[in-house]
């Protein structure tokens, strides 16, 4: 689970929970479920990777310590984000893992990598209209046979929230074919395009809303982890999910 391996940057009480349990935070462990099983299909040997839009270098740390024979750099514009990443770095003592501040369109990198992994980060430039530009990015920076895993919002109104609880900023991305034609402009080829999330998830989530507006609401997070752990069992159907898992391949 996201953030055992990291648990120890946390004080204690805190810190135990975590060992045992993971990440509490529900947004995070939601995604982490789906994106593992992306990662653990490019092996256990030498692996270049770029988590582009790393934040606070929490999953960049995560996976780097999971998997001491990758070499992985979190690249993210924030500047106070990047220096919390490198401020934990030094903490665990990570030396196959790297940070570097930069907006995506300034970044260059001498050596190309194997993977990209982007979270719930590539929308932010779709909607600025730079979308063809962020995807021959990722193209630009991934050797031959590079994979791309992105994991991204479906557009709001393909998901499936509930009327009479807060949603989350509804965002205008992405559809299946909005993806399909990024993908086919910058040169990809679509392994996998799937829906991820039920209503369980989307739920879930608007619970944490909830609980982050009202302290006497935090009676709720049980619900959330129980949603949580439906939504892992379920595939939610074809025009109805939470976000999109896309896996391509230069």
């Amino acid at each position: 689970m996201l953030g055992q391996s990291t648990a120890f940057l946390e004080q204690s009480p805190r810190r135990e929970i975590q060992q045992r349990f993971g990440s509490l935070n529900i947004h995070a462990r939601q995604k982490w479920s789906v994106v593992t099983a992306a990662l653990a299909d490019l092996g256990k040997g030498p692996v270049q990777m770029l988590d582009a839009g790393c934040g606070d270098g929490s999953w960049t740390l995560e996976i780097a310590l999971r998997q001491p024979n990758w070499s992985v750099v979190g690249l993210d514009r924030d500047t106070k984000a990047i220096g919390t990443a490198i401020e934990k770095q030094k903490r665990v003592g990570c030396n196959n893992a790297r940070f570097v501040q930069s907006d995506f369109r300034a970044f260059h990198s001498d050596a190309r990598f194997d993977a990209i992994l982007s979270v719930a980060s590539a929308h932010y430039m779709v909607m600025a209209n730079q979308g063809e530009e962020l995807f021959g990015s990722f193209h630009r920076w991934l050797r031959k046979s590079g994979k791309l895993i992105l994991l991204a919002p479906r557009r709001a109104a393909e998901t499936p929230f509930v009327k009479w609880l807060p949603r989350p900023k509804a965002q205008p991305v992405f559809s299946r074919r909005q993806l399909e034609d990024l993908c086919r402009g910058a040169g990809f080829q679509i392994e996998s395009l799937d829906p991820v999330g039920t209503r369980a998830m989307a739920v879930a989530k608007q619970l944490a809303l909830l609980q982050d507006r009202s302290p006497l609401s935090a009676i709720t997070y049980p619900v959330q982890l129980a949603l949580t752990a439906i939504d892992e069992r379920r595939n939610p159907p074809a025009d109805s999910s939470v976000f999109w898992m896309l896996r391509a391949r230069v």
